[in-house]
């Protein structure tokens, strides 16, 4: 035996063999060609016979034909224990569970339902007599001032304790809402759920509303059913009023239909199993109770083994699921509770109840009822509209025993957006490893990362942390981000003026044109862009409508009526009779209402206008908006409530953001300080319209309007020109003087000097004068402005005494917001309120370079910011980190992706805050002790179509190549499906920054010899040639395009009108520098001596300069006309010969 070992080969003769085998080989062509290889280097004299017809080929065939069989098994068996490699479900699903991941069946749609009428068969009678049998009453009726007591009144007879009575241990608040629940004294039910249908997508798809119970760990959940049991419901407030969608009654329902299964155990035999004979069980519906074979009542038994007792509270008859997470099952977990059972999922989304073997878990015995619920395996979105007002109705007794039966009704307060389909395998296994290194908890980033992943219904998540730890403790709580803590910030460059601007909005297909008007028309009329607009032309808002009379609603079908070609209409406002007048966009305003006044008795311009699209059902709406806006330079409003209302924790008063222009200000007219301090409510954050940032919020400037604060529902003050009190925006804005002209013997003949307080530009109407009746001066006649100031900027008017004599006459002059760019592309900045930047505004005039513009308003105000957090109540100030966690729900995104790509789809509703908690809140409980997370919806930012915002929109110009055969809508077609795989969500990251050259790139991938070339052009006219090429988005927003055919346009080349390139002016060196350009100095100054009726300037500005003619007494004259023949020649003419100089600015 020594002697054979001995005789073993020896390690180097071992390692030669292995250099010289090739373990590349695994295919029958490679395996052949090494085994030949071998054979010849070893055993040359032995084998020699290399005929491919030879017996000897033929083994070494079989032998690799065999051997290419065992390495592809061994291959696929090798991938198969690997996740990330795995094609097989079992596989997948094997290595899931060896890390304690649970793969999710179908997640059920679910959500708050509101109780919105009440009624009962019972005399109840009110607090004024009223029988209230048989009469429904609605919650927030506006019609029943008695409305609270009555629903009060009749839901107190359903429920076990009088209403506001509840338990502590009932009372508990989600998000921004406090909640309590009751127990209805109701006849019991069968199976303790309400069915009920509702229809989306055109299918009927089941729905129950259940009994409710409140987790301290999942929060608002169903309570297990039982039989014969009771109903439950919650009354919710969020301060807000009765108004709100969160305060009121509330049910709780599930998408899907509750089904009981019944079986006996035997209590001897382990490890017993049960199949429940249903598909599509869904993951979060399954009970397991032991109950009486003949009552059905659920048991409570005494522990079978009684040295053993239970160490959780609850009922014996009540089995509970064994948590997976550590690998933990029925045979071994750490839940001290025996009566609990494990659950497989198996093929069909069916389940498999396991029960345990009698060391950690009971067995079980006697009669069994397992409740599980069917839901349906899809990605579908319950919307709003498809549950309003269903009727449902219980039974009750009586104080006298008589059976009474109480009816409501329920809607939905929002979509339902959180169910999914069964977890794809994809999503496994991705989910499962993440999962398994958060280890069940939360406490990195890279864990509130990816663990709440795990549900399949969230498809994009990102966690920010708000504060870290090592704040003390021992000064008032911070938060140094303002994004959970209210904020008061003060700045003294402050600036408020009016933007007009045309707001656009494109419909999807409606049904009707009362739909029309009724969903996307009429309530434009409430907006306040409309209502600043009217209220600046002096109408009151108690006389202005906030719908249409029938009148007004003819007109509208009559001339939205296609006859056959679409239609475009513009809507007119007439001030004298406070109505509206349809003008078909082609006709002639004036022939169309000059029976009604026109133009006197109109406001100019139509408020609103319809465009119909080629489909008749497609509508684009514009509306002129006119908004009051704030801008500082220097303070950045970051956090804004965008027009929530707020709980202010120390008063709890609902308010919102405010902006204060401080009494410590200069008044209107300069003579000393406001009156007091001016309040003006926060409306929104506006958008950046241009540059490099375009489309992300401008955090600079927020749009405002005054507070309500005498009650009536109206803004207050917002008439600028009012001139007796000054109140608000009349206090801030437009100085307004009165001269005494009494004595008109003190009057010299060229008038009286009138300094004002402010300078204004000459020429363009920025002064006006009236008597103190309202009869205008007519400038020339009875007024004239400073015709001697030598820049057009001054601060001096005279006044004749021609017509006022022994009166007293008012002046006003226009305040101005002045702006500047270096660059069309770029945004525009404030720029200082001083003649120098009167003098460049005027060249721009000349110009139009698009460097200079105006706004009616005041700058240089000391203003003050003040933000109340709406999120304030949802932060424990003990706890150091807060984490705000951005998600995206599949159901949500499928219905935003089926709203760009069907038009008859309606636009889905973000989920609010609530509605995330109440889906995730079993998730949130595996975060630190030291942590708040706070669930927010995230945004989808939109780009290119019609639904993305204004200054995003944009066409692709495509030049075909002359050597494709593809027609020009499969080029379309190819490059819209390109650019909607580019955005695929899973690729991108909340905060991405988009860039063209990327998407360009993609696009001539798929289409390399069919297309020349991409561009991309901005519809907006406010926006130039690459101004879309890099678009940033915020931390909570990510791309995805509105994109169709009709958005692609293909073009025969390339040029400078096609790409609507900004037209550039030649700006020379002599041009003055619109920032410094002192008073007084020209760009060129020409003398002519010798009189005549033409003069020619030849010049080198390079552009259209502003021109005043002297006299040679150093008059300023009016010239015939000013002709400039091009940027570097000018001609003059006069009625007759003339001497003089010229001076061009």
């Amino acid at each position: 035996m020594s002697r054979l070992v001995a005789r073993a080969e020896n390690w180097e003769r071992i390692y030669e063999a292995f250099n010289n085998i090739n373990f590349a080989a695994f295919d029958y062509n490679t395996i052949k060609q090494s085994l030949l290889d071998y054979i010849k280097l070893y055993f040359p004299e032995n084998f020699n016979d290399f005929i491919e017809s030879s017996e000897f080929i033929a083994i070494i065939e079989s032998f690799a034909y065999i051997a290419e069989l065992i390495a592809y098994r061994l291959d696929v068996d090798a991938h198969e224990n690997f996740i990330s490699a795995a094609q097989r479900k079992e596989s997948i699903l094997r290595l899931a569970k060896l890390v304690s991941y649970s793969a999710d069946r179908p997640l059920p749609a679910r959500g708050l339902v509101k109780i919105t009428s009440v009624s009962t068969t019972e005399n109840v009678i009110d607090a004024i007599g009223n029988n209230l049998s048989n009469r429904s009453v609605r919650w927030n009726d506006a019609s029943n001032p008695q409305w609270k007591d009555q629903f009060v009144l009749i839901i107190n007879r359903v429920l076990e304790q009088t209403f506001g009575s509840v338990k502590s241990s009932d009372r508990f608040q989600l998000d921004n809402v406090l909640f309590e629940l009751y127990t209805l004294n109701i006849n019991p039910l069968a199976s303790s759920s309400v069915s009920y249908t509702a229809l989306v997508n055109g299918q009927n798809i089941p729905m129950e509303i259940v009994p409710i119970e409140y987790d301290t760990k999942d929060g608002i959940i169903e309570r297990r059913p039982y039989n014969n049991s009771n109903f439950s419901i919650l009354f919710g407030q969020d301060g807000l009023g009765d108004t709100s969608d969160t305060t009121g009654f509330f049910c709780y329902t599930k998408q899907g239909s509750l089904q009981r299964f019944r079986k006996t155990f035997d209590g001897i035999t382990p490890n017993q199993t049960y199949e429940i004979p249903q598909s599509n069980v869904n993951e979060t519906d399954v009970w397991v109770n032991n109950v009486d074979p003949v009552t059905g009542a659920t048991l409570d038994l005494p522990s079978l083994l009684p040295y053993r007792r239970d160490t959780t509270a609850g009922i014996s008859g009540e089995w509970v699921q064994v948590d997976l997470a550590y690998a933990q099952n029925v045979i071994f977990n750490t839940n001290p509770k025996r009566n609990k059972y494990e659950i497989e999922t198996r093929d069909g989304n069916r389940v498999r109840i396991i029960f345990g073997d009698g060391e950690f878990a009971d067995v079980p015995s006697g009669t069994f009822d397992f409740w599980v619920r069917s839901s349906l395996d899809q990605d579908i979105i319950v919307p709003q509209s498809s549950v309003v007002n269903v009727p449902a109705k219980f039974s009750y007794v009586d104080t006298f025993g008589r059976t009474q039966t109480f009816s409501f009704t329920f809607s939905l307060i929002n979509s339902l957006q959180n169910n999914s389909a069964a977890e794809t395998l994809e999503h496994i296994r991705v989910t499962a490893p993440a999962v398994y290194y958060s280890q069940d908890r939360m406490v990195n980033g890279q864990d509130y990362n990816s663990f709440m992943l795990q549900d399949s219904s969230i498809i994009k998540l990102r966690s920010i942390n708000r504060t870290f730890a090592g704040d003390s403790k021992y000064i008032n709580w911070h938060d140094p981000s303002t994004t959970y803590e209210n904020v008061k910030m003060f700045t003294d460059d402050g600036a408020i003026y009016f933007q007009e601007k045309v707001e656009t909005v494109t419909t999807p297909a409606v049904a009707s044109l009362n739909e029309l008007i009724t969903t996307y028309i009429e309530p434009l009329l409430s907006s306040t862009d409309i209502f600043m607009y009217v209220s600046s032309y002096g109408v009151s808002i108690t006389d202005f409508r906030r719908t249409f009379n029938q009148d007004e609603k003819t007109q509208l079908v009559s001339g939205l009526t296609p006859p056959p070609t679409p239609s475009n209409i513009q809507l007119y406002y007439n001030l004298a009779t406070n109505s509206w007048f349809v003008v078909q966009a082609s006709d002639n305003v004036a022939t169309a209402l000059a029976s009604y006044g026109w133009p006197t008795n109109f406001i100019g311009n139509p408020l609103i206008s319809i465009i119909q699209q080629q489909n008749d059902n497609i509508y684009q709406v514009n509306r002129l908006a006119k908004r009051l806006i704030c801008q500082s330079s220097t303070t950045s409003f970051w956090n804004t409530n965008n027009a929530s209302r707020v709980i202010e924790y120390n008063t709890l008063n609902s308010d919102f953001d405010q902006i204060v222009v401080l009494q410590a200000n200069p008044n209107h007219d300069r003579s000393g300080i406001l009156q007091r301090n001016w309040n003006f409510n926060v409306l929104g954050i506006e958008t950046i319209e241009t540059g490099p940032y375009i489309g992300l919020p401008d955090v600079t400037r927020v749009s405002i309007i005054p507070m309500d604060e005498n009650g009536d529902g109206v803004p207050d003050h917002l008439d600028i020109n009012e001139s007796n009190n000054h109140y608000g925006l009349a206090d801030i804005i437009k100085p307004k003087m009165l001269v005494n002209l009494t004595n008109v013997a003190d009057i010299p003949t060229q008038g009286v000097l009138v300094t004002l307080p402010i300078y204004y530009v000459i020429g363009q109407q920025d002064v006006h004068v009236e008597n103190t009746n309202g009869a205008p001066a007519i400038l020339g006649t009875h007024w004239y402005e400073d015709t001697a100031s030598p820049t057009g900027v001054s601060n001096v008017i005279w006044l004749t005494h021609s017509s006022f004599a022994n009166s007293l006459v008012k002046v006003t002059v226009n305040d101005y917001v002045y702006f500047a760019r270096l660059d069309p592309a770029d945004a525009w900045q404030l720029a200082p309120n001083t003649p120098d930047s009167m003098s460049s505004y005027l060249i721009e005039l000349a110009t139009r370079l698009g460097l200079w513009k105006r706004e009616l308003g005041r700058s240089d105000l000391n203003i003050g910011w003040f933000h109340r957090s709406p999120r304030y109540y949802l932060i424990d100030p003990a706890a150091s980190n807060i984490v705000d966690t951005v998600l995206i729900q599949k159901g949500y995104f499928l219905a935003l992706k089926r709203w760009l790509e069907d038009p008859l789809a309606t636009q889905p509703q973000s989920p609010t805050s609530l509605d995330l908690r109440l889906a995730y809140n079993y998730l949130i409980e595996n975060k630190m002790i030291s942590d708040t997370i706070v669930l927010h919806p995230g945004k989808i930012k939109l780009l290119f179509g019609s639904k993305a915002i204004a200054p995003l929109q944009a066409v692709f110009k495509v030049v075909r190549s002359s050597d494709t055969s593809m027609t020009d809508n499969q080029i379309k077609t190819t490059i819209v499906t390109t650019v909607r795989n580019f955005f695929d969500i899973t690729v991108w990251e909340f905060g991405e920054t988009f860039y063209f050259t990327e998407l360009a790139t993609a696009i001539h991938a798929a289409l390399p010899i069919e297309i020349s070339t991409v561009v991309l052009i901005p519809v907006s006219d406010q926006n130039h040639f690459g101004d879309l090429f890099q678009v940033q988005a915020r931390e909570d927003e990510l791309f995805y395009p509105d994109i169709t055919v009709d958005d692609v346009e293909l073009v025969s080349d390339i040029n400078a009108i096609v790409l609507r390139m900004a037209q550039q002016v030649p700006c020379p060196t002599q041009q003055p520098n619109v920032f410094t350009q002192l008073m007084g100095e020209y760009a060129f100054n020409h003398t002519q001596d010798v009189s005549t009726s033409s003069w020619t300037i030849v010049h080198e500005l390079g552009y259209y300069p502003i021109v005043r003619v002297y006299n040679e007494f150093n008059q300023e004259i009016q010239p015939s006309s000013v002709i400039h023949m091009s940027v570097l020649q000018t001609v003059i003419t006069f009625a007759t010969p003339t001497r003089g100089i010229a001076r061009l600015v």
